[in-house]
């Protein structure tokens, strides 16, 4: 395993490395960027309101999430080539009529 860079073998752990540690170690911390207020508990993932999630719940979520949408994509392409039917069966009695 590489060492970290704020830690320095041989000297005591800067707040740096105790961070890392409690991060690596014990999976407690919190995180960074679009995910502030956010932390890691454990096997939770801490929502800042102090909802906990586990990763099952998350997979669970982003798969239904995904299942709509190709469902809903499934279902335009439908209406979709519906509308081209009837606008070509139209299009059809048009030009009977004119005949």
């Amino acid at each position: 395993m590489d060492v970290p860079p704020c830690i320095t073998l041989g000297q005591p752990l800067n707040w740096c490395a105790r961070q890392m540690y409690t991060w690596r170690i014990s999976g407690h911390g919190s995180l960074p960027g679009q995910w502030a207020g956010w932390r890691l508990a454990g096997k939770y993932l801490v929502t800042p309101s102090g909802d906990r999630v586990v990763a099952r719940q998350l997979e669970a979520l982003i798969y239904h999430q995904v299942h709509l949408k190709k469902k809903r994509k499934t279902h335009q392409r439908r209406q979709d080539a519906e509308i081209v039917a009837l606008f070509a069966d139209l299009q059809s009695r048009i030009d009977r009529a004119k005949v």
